[in-house]
């Protein structure tokens, strides 16, 4: 078995708990999000892609510019690609939010979504520096974070 089947595969195999909190959150505050046209959107740490297909692109109204899928593991970014496999308006690049931003990529994004990634950033200063960076003026950010679970007590006592 190939490490991205088993790294998504771990994943994918607890998508429950990650999920059942979701099915809550996103339409409790999707009515905070303001869609215009044309807009680019930017997921943060989209994983296998499998949250971002489920929750984030049912959001994107039918004239969406495009969604921007980015990733530290290339593994993840392949198996994120199979989902969107034949969408030419989703794309994928490998990216450390906390590495310094080309300038190209500034003030670019409309709406950046970031789903149970950002509280495993070690340098939260620069993540949210490169994400106040990417937004286009006038945009707007969704992220979902742990606040305090059972698996980081079984992490702590694992480490």
């Amino acid at each position: 078995m190939s490490r991205i089947w088993t790294e998504v595969g771990l994943l994918n195999k607890f998508n429950r708990i990650r999920e059942s909190h979701l099915v809550t959150l996103f339409p409790k505050y999707e009515a905070l999000l303001k869609w215009r046209s044309n807009e680019s959107v930017l997921d943060i740490g989209c994983g296998s892609g499998d949250l971002s297909k489920k929750f984030i692109y049912p959001l994107l109204p039918n004239d969406y510019k495009q969604l921007v899928c980015v990733d530290k593991s290339t593994e993840m970014l392949q198996s994120a690609r199979k989902l969107f496999e034949g969408n030419p308006r989703v794309s994928f690049e490998e990216m450390d939010i906390t590495e310094d931003l080309a300038t190209e990529q500034k003030n670019k994004f409309d709406h950046i979504f970031s789903i149970w990634c950002l509280m495993w950033v070690a340098n939260q200063t620069k993540a949210f520096r490169n994400i106040y960076d990417l937004l286009a003026p006038g945009g707007g950010t969704f992220h979902i974070f742990v606040q305090g679970h059972i698996f980081l007590k079984t992490i702590r006592q694992l480490k």
